[in-house]
């Protein structure tokens, strides 16, 4: 073979190492090698050169048959599965305790007395009447802590006097008895008998004061729902007047 058929074979072999590894290959290029003879210099570099492609293009071919698509070196198949990122806790909002509201006398509409306050003696030093939204209000004021009292209605605005035993009718329909033990009122100097003309509250008159016991009546233009309570800053009996339901 001469040496264009030589270049032939090494042309070939190189552009077998592209493709699989052929098994013909090997033999094309050992049979041209000996074809040319084995004398010469030019036949001596033939033979290690195609020694070389021979060994390239093997391990080329046998590379490409392993290696998966995608030119990645590394195996494929699925891997150990990815441990989930732990979802961080949402914090709880600790819900904060509800303030105790301080209990409010509801309104009363029987006859029944409602009483209450503490058992020192005191004075009284004001007494006073007011109109609010939906209610009218009647407050005695003391210099101490409210001593004992008792609220109740009545079905008339007759009440008798102390301790003259007088009768004194008042304005309105229905009646407030206010009886307070405990009450020094000498020293009070304000209005005895207050004509209001409200809705509920008609008058509001003070029927006795004898050894510490202070009488107040309450004339309404009907049946009052009664709701009584305490106050302090200053110390005082509160007694509003709602209509009937």
């Amino acid at each position: 073979m001469g040496d264009d058929g030589m270049r032939q074979d090494l042309k070939r072999a190189f552009g077998d190492l592209t493709e699989p590894p052929d098994s013909g290959m090997r033999h094309r290029v050992m049979n041209a090698v000996r074809a040319g003879g084995e004398s010469g210099p030019r036949h001596q570099w033939a033979v290690a050169l195609a020694t070389a492609v021979i060994t390239v293009a093997l391990v080329g071919g046998f590379l490409l048959t392993r290696l998966p698509l995608g030119g990645s070196g590394a195996p494929t198949g699925p891997g150990p599965a990815a441990s989930p990122s732990p979802t961080p806790a949402t914090p709880t909002e600790t819900p904060s305790p509800t303030p105790s509201a301080t209990p409010v006398p509801q309104a009363v509409c029987t006859s029944d007395t409602q009483s209450g306050g503490g058992t020192a003696t005191v004075n009284v030093t004001a007494v006073r009447v007011g109109q609010q939204s939906g209610y009218d209000r009647f407050v005695i004021e003391f210099d101490g802590p409210v001593p004992s009292y008792q609220v109740s209605t009545q079905s008339s605005a007759t009440f008798t006097e102390d301790a003259s035993g007088r009768t004194v009718v008042l304005d309105g329909k229905d009646g407030v008895v206010v009886t307070i033990h405990g009450a020094n009122d000498q020293g009070y100097s304000g209005s005895t008998d207050f004509k209001t003309g409200y809705p509920q509250l008609r008058e509001a008159r003070r029927t006795g004061s004898f050894e510490a016991v202070v009488h107040w009546g309450l004339g309404t233009s009907g049946p009052a729902c009664l709701k009584v309570s305490t106050l302090t800053g200053p110390d005082r009996l509160v007694i509003d007047l709602y209509p009937t339901p």
